[in-house]
């Protein structure tokens, strides 16, 4: 903006002035001046989102916090240095200001004819001031109803995308609550099933040690018996 300081101080000066000479580069400045400071907003704009991004952590970036202050200073010095010059740039005496100088231009230029035809040139061409004026503002008013849209198109998008998102997370976690139901359906059978098996494995350990019992008694019969009998006979 350094390098504008220039015109924006001339600018001033030619707006003070009712020289009829300087009309037509005060109009050629305003026009300029307008496009200037459109352009640098927005690049104001591009820098603040910039350091919004770094000081939230969302982008990387090797910019110390000293020279991330220094840079949230130039941008505030920006912004209103910017505000300062559309306020007075695109005020409505401005544009009045370039209605009167056309209006005294043309009634300048105008020596011929009668008064009221320097009348109805004059009318026609604050006409198309105010036309020119008008075309401007609704341009301006269908770019902000663009990037509107722009902007909608995109959450729209993204609204999309996320009930995408949530849809395929959503059946994830059913199949996975029905392949754990399954489990736990399938671990409860085998539960039962080994308690079956250990108590049919019980009730057969109990069989078995009663005919060992059974058995160890016979043979300790048998052993006696033989015992007797040869104590009798020998």
């Amino acid at each position: 903006m350094e390098e504008q300081e220039p015109n924006y101080r001339e600018w001033l000066q030619l707006y003070d002035s009712n020289d009829p000479s300087t009309f037509e580069k005060f109009n050629f400045l305003t026009n300029e001046m307008r496009e200037i400071i459109k352009e640098n907003e927005e690049g104001v704009r591009d820098l603040k989102g910039a350091i919004v991004a770094v000081e939230q952590r969302r982008v990387k970036s090797s910019v110390s916090p000293a020279e991330l202050k220094l840079r949230k200073e130039f941008v505030q010095q920006m912004e209103a240095k910017l505000s300062e010059m559309r306020t007075k740039v695109f005020s409505t005496k401005v544009n009045q200001k370039m209605q009167r100088d056309a209006r005294q231009a043309l009634m300048k230029n105008t020596n011929g004819g009668t008064a009221s035809d320097r009348f109805s040139k004059m009318e026609s061409a604050v006409q198309q001031d105010n036309q020119a004026f008008i075309e401007q503002q609704q341009q301006q008013q269908q770019m902000m109803q663009d990037n509107q849209d722009i902007q909608l198109a995109a959450l729209s998008k993204g609204l999309t995308q996320m009930k995408e998102h949530a849809i395929i997370i959503d059946g994830a976690i059913t199949e996975q609550t029905e392949i754990i139901a399954q489990i736990d359906h399938e671990a409860d059978k085998a539960n039962a099933g080994l308690r079956g098996a250990m108590r049919k494995l019980n009730k057969l350990m109990d069989q078995a040690n009663d005919t060992t019992q059974w058995t160890i008694m016979i043979v300790l019969i048998i052993v006696l018996v033989v015992l007797i009998v040869l104590v009798f006979y020998l």
